[in-house]
């Protein structure tokens, strides 16, 4: 199962990368998605690119950011970007293609806004000792106990350890169906929601390094108890044709 891309692509593909990232409002992992009318739906989580065309990228989300907005005329919801401690931006990041809520919860928004350049970075803390971290790669689900953090629009970065692994959560929606989600991390990581598609991370030196490994994007939880969901990146690569865009690789 492939976790990163080390794909070489020329010098004029690349050169073309750079200036369109250079000259458009950056999207970092972490920052907010908003609807057509201004509001916050969810946050923004992983760069990912098809596996079999390096120009076809998308932005994972959790799937359920779907749930009570209006489509637009081809059926999809369009979706902009948001960024921290900031109004709606009204800059258009593309439509959510792609969705599922059980038993694996995510959508993927298809790029194709014309004003924005969707990042490999995750949005830290303002006065962290690094405001920017580089996504290096992905990692497998860690041992329970082990530390993780999010990031999300709603309560910024924030972290935990976690405490099961391979968990089958079921609850009700709003229609009394019962829904379950399969494969699930559960962390004691504090998220609300708006937090929700968030990258869910582990540092490879913490305070030493701005180098974070990602292990899935956030999914729910209880708000404000300490317990969030997250759903691993692997299931994610395991049912697309997707690869993760890291910092160094496709594009770096």
């Amino acid at each position: 199962m492939n976790y990163s891309s080390n794909n070489s692509v020329n010098s004029t593909i690349l050169k073309s990368k750079i200036e369109k990232r250079t000259l458009r409002s950056r999207v970092c992992g972490g920052e907010g998605l908003h609807n057509r009318t201004g509001y916050l739906v969810c946050s923004a989580g992983l760069l990912m690119t098809d596996a079999d065309d390096i120009n076809q990228s998308f932005l994972l989300t959790a799937g359920h950011c779907s749930e009570g907005e209006t489509p637009n005329n081809d059926g999809f919801i369009d979706l902009y970007h948001l960024s921290w401690n900031s109004p709606p931006s009204f800059k258009y990041i593309g439509p959510l293609v792609n969705y599922s809520i059980a038993p694996y919860n995510f959508g993927l928004i298809r790029l194709i806004g014309e004003r924005v350049a969707v990042l490999d970075i995750i949005r830290d803390n303002d006065g962290a000792p690094y405001e920017e971290l580089f996504v290096k790669g992905s990692k497998r689900p860690l041992s329970v106990g082990a530390h993780v953090c999010k990031s999300g629009h709603a309560t910024f970065v924030s972290c935990g350890q976690i405490t099961e692994l391979n968990a089958e959560l079921t609850y009700r929606d709003s229609n009394n169906n019962t829904i379950t989600k399969k494969e699930m991390i559960v962390t004691s990581v504090r998220s609300v929601k708006g937090d929700s598609g968030g990258p869910v991370f582990s540092y490879s030196s913490k305070n030493t390094s701005p180098d974070v490994y990602v292990v899935g994007i956030l999914i729910g939880g209880m708000e404000n108890h300490g317990i969030s969901d997250v759903l691993p990146l692997e299931v994610v690569l395991r049912n697309t044709n997707l690869v993760l865009d890291v910092v160094g690789g496709l594009f770096g």
